[in-house]
């Protein structure tokens, strides 16, 4: 209708509008996505191969497809075959010859029934997350119950402590704070006596103390009168409770009484007899194992319990409570008899014995203290012709097989004799050989910090020259003194030579740089994040924080290689001053572009040319170290 959108109107007349289109939103791309695509060196692609970064919650889970193939080929349920792996060490190969070559295998191994089922549901026996086992909902609070028993261990009742914590959301300083304060004594607040009745005792005071089973609330009531769960205990097992629970105890008493009675006719009826206890139960209160065995529910859970506070470390092998069964209790079995709270703590149990001894399965926790994350080797340990190292989520590299933060090129034995040099007396000897000296009548070593050459023994209170090293008077020599310097004796013992204490110091600073370079990436990190639409332009620094951590740990596990292998000391030492140049150079670059308000293209375009160059030097190192020590094996 127009045909020149530029003329003129009179009048009311407008014309049309010039159609825009609207602009399209600028794509928001996702950190951890661009992270996860870029190019990496060939040291962490080994890394990173063959490995996984796993939650801890999934360890359960670890462990039962790691008993699944031995299950396939047997048709056992996975909570015998992990007890069978369990008594061999968790060697598949020595369970799996044992098993053919034996036609009764299960009979002899004292189990004669129940090998295909689970006696209790298996979600409950290997959960997807264990971890959620160790908090109590009430209502619609979740309590971590860890906390519960810290707050516990400050001598509080679980009543008080559970309380504190809601009332607190979860902050155990603030719960303790709260409790000391000593208001929760003198008024329950509002929102709190909705717990009333919901919130039940531990298992021991359970035990003792059979009146709170019958009312939750009478256990909620004396609990705000009584301080400690023994407290608590004390007052019922004695008698003795405060003059307005006497009438409610009493009551309680002989409600329990007429349980007790009404059970004795149950019992007349139908009965077990518990092998340990030589008491009565009813069916429903016996627990029967794979071997055929009975015992009551108490006995178990009791037998279980102190297992698990003992040692833990029979908790997968615990055998069965028949004098000369060879049989033990499966995990099926343990988890029938325990609550969320108890079985959670199990599970730990079982994970941390599973990590030691399984040399099948390469699973170690992260170095990293403020870590929680597991990694796992993906294929069979048999397949390993050298060590292997994993790299976490965090940027903490672990090595597989002995569990200490990444050594290459040295070996896990190269490594275990720096740490046990790092922890030798000689050290601190060495120190004090040559910072402090003995006083000259209490021999107490003592250092001089300053002042004149007077010195007074914080010890024994006597007065001596530091240059002498003689007894004398306050501030001067006795009469008859001469004062010749002193000159130390040889301590005895070892202590270290001069360039293993060179290694030492140069381990330190390197053990400080890797610090410090894992510190840098998490701020690169966090920058990131914040900054999403420059991300391609910054991403090269990501990049390079991530080679300068992995140039400051090999720099310093060449120094364990050198202590491991003296005779190699000169071509270390060459390969160490070759390398040691860049690595500093690319530090100084990051540190130099985090100062910068503007980052340019041509800033990151030079930081990639030295991250290239700095990676493909110690990857060369790193490779010819480990060819090498593979090749002296071999010889």
């Amino acid at each position: 209708m127009y045909k020149n959108q530029n003329m003129m109107f009179l009048g009311g007349f407008q014309p049309p509008k010039k159609h825009v289109e609207p602009e399209k939103p600028k794509e928001i791309i996702d950190p951890e996505e661009v992270i996860k695509n870029l190019p990496m060196s060939e040291y962490r692609k080994q890394m990173t191969e063959h490995t996984e970064c796993l939650e801890r919650s999934a360890m359960l889970k670890i462990i039962q497809s790691e008993v699944s193939e031995f299950c396939s080929l047997s048709t056992l349920c996975p909570p015998l075959a992990l007890t069978l792996l369990s008594q061999r060490g968790l060697n598949q190969h020595k369970l799996l010859d044992q098993f053919y070559a034996d036609d009764n295998f299960l009979k002899h191994n004292g189990f004669s029934e129940h090998f295909t089922d689970y006696l209790c549901p298996e979600e409950k026996v290997f959960p997807s997350d264990y971890i959620s086992l160790r908090n109590t909902r009430i209502d619609n609070v979740v309590i971590n119950e860890e906390q519960v028993c810290d707050v516990m261990g400050k001598g509080y009742n679980r009543c008080l402590a559970v309380l504190a914590l809601i009332y607190c959301q979860n902050n155990f300083a603030e719960a303790i704070d709260y409790l000391q304060q000593g208001s929760l004594f003198k008024k329950v607040p509002k929102k709190l006596q909705q717990y009333r009745g919901k919130i039940l005792p531990p298992y021991d005071t359970l035990q003792k103390c059979e009146v709170f089973s019958v009312s939750p609330e009478f256990y909620f009531d004396v609990s705000l009168h009584y301080r400690s769960e023994k407290n608590v205990i004390d007052a019922i097992t004695n008698n003795n409770v405060a003059n307005n629970f006497v009438k409610w105890f009493d009551m309680l008493k002989q409600r329990l009484e007429r349980n007790k009675i009404e059970r004795e006719k149950l019992l007349e009826g139908k009965s077990v007899t518990c092998d340990v206890c030589y008491e009565d139960y009813l069916p429903e209160e016996m627990v029967r194992n794979r071997c055929g065995d009975s015992f009551c529910r108490k006995c178990v859970t009791d037998y279980v319990r102190n297992a698990m506070k003992e040692s833990g470390k029979t908790i997968g092998v615990l055998k069965c409570m028949r004098s000369g069964c060879p049989s033990c209790l499966c995990l099926d079995v343990i988890r029938s008899v325990l609550d969320d709270f108890a079985y959670y703590r199990c599970c730990e149990l079982i994970i941390s014995n599973f990590i030691q001894t399984d040399s099948e399965c390469l699973c170690k926790y992260c170095c990293n203290e403020k870590c929680t994350k597991v990694l796992h080797y993906k294929g069979k340990y048999t397949q390993l012709s050298k060590g292997v190292t994993g790299l976490c989520n965090c940027q903490t590299s672990v090595c597989l097989r002995c569990g200490e933060e990444n050594h290459r090129p040295a070996s896990c034995e190269m490594n275990k004799k720096w740490q046990e040099l790092m922890k030798k007396d000689g050290l601190n000897m060495k120190w004090i050989k040559e910072n402090s000296r003995k006083c000259p009548k209490c021999e107490t070593f003592i250092e001089k910090n300053g002042g004149c050459q007077w010195m007074s023994c914080y010890k024994c209170q006597s007065f001596f020259c530091w240059v002498c090293m003689q007894i004398t008077n306050d501030h001067q020599h006795k009469p008859g003194q001469e004062c010749k310097p002193y000159k130390a004796k040889e301590i005895e013992g070892s202590y270290v030579d001069e360039p293993t204490l060179n290694l030492l110091t140069h381990y330190d600073l390197q053990n400080v740089g890797v610090k410090q370079a894992l510190e840098r990436n998490q701020a690169i990190l966090k920058i990131l994040k914040e900054k999403k639409l420059i991300l391609s332009t910054l991403v090269p620094l990501y990049e390079a924080s991530l080679v300068e951590i992995d140039a400051h740990v090999v720099l310093q596990n060449l120094l364990i290689y050198e202590y491991g292998t003296p005779q190699k000391k000169e071509l270390i030492d060459f390969q160490l001053k070759a390398f040691q140049l860049p690595a500093e150079l690319l530090t100084k670059e990051i540190q130099k572009i985090l100062k910068m308000e503007v980052i340019t293209v041509e800033t990151m375009s030079d930081l990639t040319s030295m991250v290239g160059k700095t990676k493909k030097i110690f990857e060369n190192i790193v490779n010819s170290f480990e060819e090498e020590e593979e090749y002296d094996e071999n010889d």
